[in-house]
């Protein structure tokens, strides 16, 4: 049995137009994307902010083009993409023995 691919939330849209807006620009990059809408509405698009998918490993590349496209900052990333960002960077930081003091 094959699993699925992992979604991660990558960053918080400030509301449906604007996170479709977001996921066609990354689609037309190559990057599979789409919206969890925890405020799902049948009226209309919603007022609410949105949050984006994408597989994990597209995540950093997803964030990478938003960031140039549209001057999306480090703090507009979702709570569990900036706990991986730290995590990543503490893991390659170097040993505390090995850091040239000041």
């Amino acid at each position: 049995m094959k699993l699925g691919k992992k979604w991660v939330v990558f960053v918080t849209a400030p509301d449906q137009i604007t996170g479709e807006m977001w996921c066609s620009m990354l689609r037309a990059s190559g990057v599979t994307c789409r919206l969890r809408d925890s405020n799902p509405s049948f009226i209309g698009p919603s007022l609410y902010p949105v949050r984006l998918m994408a597989p994990e490993e597209e995540s950093d590349l997803a964030l990478q083009i938003l960031g140039n496209d549209i001057n999306l900052g480090p703090q507009n990333a979702s709570g569990a993409m900036q706990e991986r960002e730290k995590r990543t960077v503490s893991e390659n930081a170097p040993p505390i023995d090995q850091v040239d003091p000041i």
